[in-house]
């Protein structure tokens, strides 16, 4: 029985996820704590870049110096923001930004590939894997699992930066994808 509903109940969990959390957007905007700000930014500052900056993007860590020349020049992307931050708090803008296209191309490839294939290889580990994925997928998408592996940073308006280290995040991805590797093999 579990199998022949598992891609409906799928189905409907993330039509209600989505719904979910598109209704928060427009109607509880509060509950993002800042987030439409800090994407609408990293998508100004990929949408400032030249051609070759949105091809292979800025380089690892720049969200940081950009945002701190922005604040250093209270340059006009900032004007909306509410909050914050060291990190679009959104893996893919992330990778927008310090990668480009093609390593925003990289990380949805990862993902898409490695979530398929556990989802269609069926077996229980893979299933739980699959899960597992799915929720690092989830977190990807409003915060940072991926890239900012060492710290948590936190920027005021006169641009102080202060760190805080975020090993048990890492760990547990890194298990997710040796995990995902052994069963995908």
């Amino acid at each position: 029985i579990g199998a022949q509903f598992g891609p409906v109940a799928l189905a409907i969990g993330a039509v209600a996820l989505a719904g979910l959390t598109l209704w928060t957007w427009f109607q509880r905007p509060a509950l993002w704590s800042g987030r439409h700000e800090m994407w609408e930014w990293g998508l100004q500052v990929w949408k400032d870049m030249s051609w070759q900056g949105k091809l292979i993007g800025a380089g690892p860590e720049s969200w940081l110096h950009i945002f701190q020349q922005d604040v250093q020049h209270m340059d006009q992307r900032l004007s909306k923001q509410k909050a914050f931050a060291t990190h679009s708090h959104n893996e893919f803008i992330n990778a927008l930004v310090e990668t480009g296209v093609v390593g925003l191309v990289c990380v949805v490839g990862y993902f898409a590939t490695t979530l398929t294939g556990l989802y269609l290889e069926g077996s229980r580990e893979a299933q739980a894997i699959f899960v597992s994925g799915a929720y690092w997928l989830a977190c990807s998408m409003v915060s940072f699992p991926l890239s900012l592996y060492h710290e948590v940073a936190f920027m005021d308006r006169e641009g102080s930066v202060t760190g805080h280290g975020f090993p048990f995040g890492q760990t547990m991805v890194l298990g997710i994808i040796m995990i995902a590797e052994v069963i995908l093999k």
